[in-house]
């Protein structure tokens, strides 16, 4: 019986790597999000959401992110992360616009996030721990430039980013989900 918990306590993975600039990745939020809160699917599955970031040792310069001068956004979403933010707070922040406080505050309030420890985190030391270890994360996955949004299920990468496809490879993973139900597994 011990191989068998182990194997219930190990869930498989969907990794979204992303820019909070990238217009193809705010078009893809929608659909994590429907992945996410489709029957059984947010207790089945470990959701893991990794900024495209690059390390000031990677770009020989400072901090480097897709489609933008600076890295506001994701050092927000990392301290919010942080603070339990997850798969709706990404979603609220690729769907509202604006400058990247403004969109931190609207959706800390919509996720029941507290915005002061954001802001805190944001302006502080915790921040820039926060989005260092996002970047050395990227980096050592992707030296070299890879196209986000990149989806991958157990670490390997979906061709397909539409729900029936994610809702098919996650359930192909065995997990058991009421989503699963429906689907034609083959």
């Amino acid at each position: 019986a011990p191989a068998a918990r182990a194997a219930e306590a190990s869930k498989p993975t969907l990794e979204l790597f992303f820019g909070s600039e990238c217009p193809f990745c705010k078009e893809f939020a929608p659909v994590l999000k429907q992945v996410y809160h489709a029957d059984g699917m947010a207790e089945a599955v470990d959701f893991i959401l990794s900024p495209g970031v690059r390390s000031p040792a990677h770009t020989g310069h400072g901090f480097g992110c897709v489609d933008e001068d600076t890295c506001d956004e994701e050092k927000y979403f990392v301290c919010a992360q942080s603070l339990g933010g997850g798969v709706d707070y990404l979603a609220c922040q690729d769907a509202a616009s604006g400058l990247p406080e403004g969109k931190a505050k609207a959706c800390a309030a919509s996720t029941s996030l507290d915005f002061d420890k954001i802001l805190t985190c944001f302006g502080g030391q915790q921040g820039t721990e926060l989005l260092t270890k996002a970047a050395d994360h990227f980096d050592q996955r992707f030296p070299q430039p890879v196209g986000v949004p990149r989806v991958e299920v157990n670490g390997n990468m979906v061709r397909e980013r539409t729900y029936d496809a994610l809702i098919q490879d996650l359930c192909a993973t065995g997990i058991k989900a009421g989503a699963c139900n429906n689907m034609l597994v083959v």
